[in-house]
């Protein structure tokens, strides 16, 4: 048992198997400096248990004492954690990509605002996230297989695109969809794909119809929009999905916040299952949320 399980074995009430548990892993790594503190601690357990079977404390005095027994516990289990196991942060990674002659001007804001939604997360060194204004393909082909590898669990682009291609440079050129399909082949710990920019029709059925995204959450567009309601979107999308909520209910909200300038922007937001996909069902004028499994709406980011 390692030691992210004990921490949940100590703080589910489970006090006495989670000290066993901590005192077999101690005995494996061959401590000599926590071990005895938590023999220690064991002791305090067996002598508090004494006590309350011969009635000889309170109910308050045995739930204080316990409750000081966990914390000193969690304690040490955090200094075990800090140094036999390293703990490696999940990535979020936000390509973005403007075009001088096309600006987008709420562009660079977007980024801000995702990046101070997931700040406190950050912070508390519960996730990582990696941002680059000007993203090309070799910045994000390098995140994927060298700088993050195995640890990026949201892709998300914001900037220009067509039906066929996103506006990454590649030599001048824009990324086609081809390019992207083989590189989430192979990203096992990849949930989410949010694609947030104009008019991703042919891509979502192209990634779909592919397969490759039968263990992820595509979010995508199937129409042009506007700079600004993008902005708005995302926003509130990874603002719920910091606080804790699912996948579903940070897009639900997200479709929420926008809701009430629906009019303004004659916008339609639908959930899709990737198995009923047929290039007709995918409206105009809308995010969409395609999922081949809805266990995956489940998945959560902390």
């Amino acid at each position: 048992m390692n030691i992210a399980q004990i921490i949940e074995l100590a703080a589910s009430e489970k006090l006495e198997k989670a000290l066993k548990e901590f005192i077999d892993f101690l005995n494996a790594q061959k401590d000599r400096d926590l071990l005895p503190k938590i023999q220690l601690l064991t002791g305090n357990l067996k002598d508090l248990q004494e006590e309350q079977d011969d009635g000889t404390i309170t109910y308050a005095e045995a739930s204080a004492r316990k409750a000081s027994i966990r914390k000193t516990l969690l304690k040490h289990l955090q200094t075990a954690q800090e140094i036999y196991e390293k703990v490696v942060r999940p990535v979020v990674f936000l390509a973005f990509a403007n075009d001088p002659l096309v600006y987008l001007q709420s562009l660079s804001q977007e980024e801000h605002l995702i990046r101070e939604a997931l700040l406190p997360l950050h912070l508390q060194e519960r996730l990582e996230y990696q941002s680059i204004g000007q993203a090309n393909k070799d910045t994000i082909y390098n995140a994927f297989t060298r700088d993050f590898r195995d640890r990026i669990v949201i892709f998300h682009y914001s900037g220009h695109s067509n039906r066929n291609e996103l506006g990454l440079s590649d030599n001048g050129k824009d990324l086609s969809i081809s390019f992207f399909l083989q590189l989430f082949d192979n990203q096992p710990f990849l949930k989410i794909v949010f694609l947030n920019g104009c008019a991703n029709k042919d891509q979502v059925v192209a990634f779909l119809e592919s397969g490759k995204l039968n263990d992820k959450i595509l979010i995508a567009t199937s129409a042009p929009i506007d700079d600004e309601q993008a902005k708005d979107f995302a926003h509130q999308f990874y603002k719920s999905l910091g606080s804790g909520v699912d996948i579903q209910k940070a897009f639900s909200e997200a479709q929420s916040y926008l809701g009430n300038r629906a009019t303004n922007y004659g916008l339609e937001i639908k959930r899709f299952n990737s198995a009923e996909l047929d290039r007709e069902n995918i409206h105009e004028k809308s995010w969409a949320l395609y999922y081949s499994d809805k266990k995956l709406l489940n998945w959560t980011l902390i």
